[in-house]
This record gives C-alpha cells, sequence and structure tokens, in this order.
C-alpha cells in the first residue's frame, strides 16, 4: 500500500512537471528555474512523510545465555 502511493506520488508529480514545461509562457531559463523549484519542494514534501512513516524501531531481543 505504501508503495502505491509512492508511485502515485511521483506519477504526479512528472505530469505536474511535463504540464509546467508545455503551458510555461517565460523563457527556458525561467522555466527549468521554476521546475527546480517545484522538485525540490517535492522532494521536500516526500522526505518528511517518509519520515513520518518509517515505523519506530523494534527493541532489541535481549541476549539469552544458554542454561547450562
Amino acid at each position: 500500500m505504501k508503495g502505491d502511493t509512492l508511485l502515485a506520488f511521483i506519477g504526479g508529480a512528472i505530469v505536474g512537471a511535463a504540464a509546467a514545461i508545455l503551458f510555461a509562457p517565460d523563457n527556458g531559463t525561467e522555466t527549468r528555474k521554476k521546475i527546480k523549484e517545484a522538485l525540490d519542494k517535492e522532494y521536500q514534501n516526500l522526505k518528511s512523510k517518509l519520515n513520518q512513516e518509517e515505523p519506530a524501531p523494534a527493541p532489541a531481543a535481549e541476549a539469552e545465555t544458554p542454561a547450562e
């Protein structure tokens, strides 16, 4: 389920970036700058979401000493 959400997010980001390129009235330099800023923002959002969804680490198993 988590992988599906991630793929949908990445797909949406790609489609959004493509739409921005196609419909941008700015020159190439300005368009590239806007796309970079948008991708950086989405990257940071994705990074924070992944950090929030990480499960807590499992407690370390206590070392068992063999019975003698």
